[in-house]
């Protein structure tokens, strides 16, 4: 009974899904926190928007647009360095390797996508 148990247990983190963050912002706003991730190794990290790579690692591909602050790790956080625009809605999501860690949905107030 014990080894049912504990193999359900460990099935339940295997199959986890990733938490999921709905954050609704006014155009012009400046996120007050970057988004937070925390994984196991940032080199295996990345941040998406969509399906468009922001970072691998501790690259970041549009480094006018975002930064990561990674200063303690294990945390990769992804700060939106401009104001916020309409077009800046979207799903965010932290991976490691090719699991999902943490999904963003951002949601301009006031329009509907």
């Amino acid at each position: 009974m014990y080894t049912s148990i504990c193999f359900l247990a460990l099935s339940s983190v295997i199959h986890a899904e990733p938490e999921r963050v709905i954050l609704e912002y006014e155009l012009g706003d400046n996120l007050q926190y970057p988004l937070y991730c925390k994984v196991g190794d940032i080199n295996k990290s990345s941040w998406k928007r969509s399906d468009v790579p922001i970072s691998a690692g501790e690259y970041v591909f549009d480094n006018k647009k975002y930064s990561l602050d990674d200063k303690s790790p294990p945390e990769y956080n992804l700060k939106l360095k401009k104001s916020l625009l309409k077009n800046d809605a979207g799903k965010y999501s932290c991976t490691e390797g090719s699991k999902e860690i943490k999904i963003y949905i951002l949601i301009a107030k006031g329009y509907v996508s």
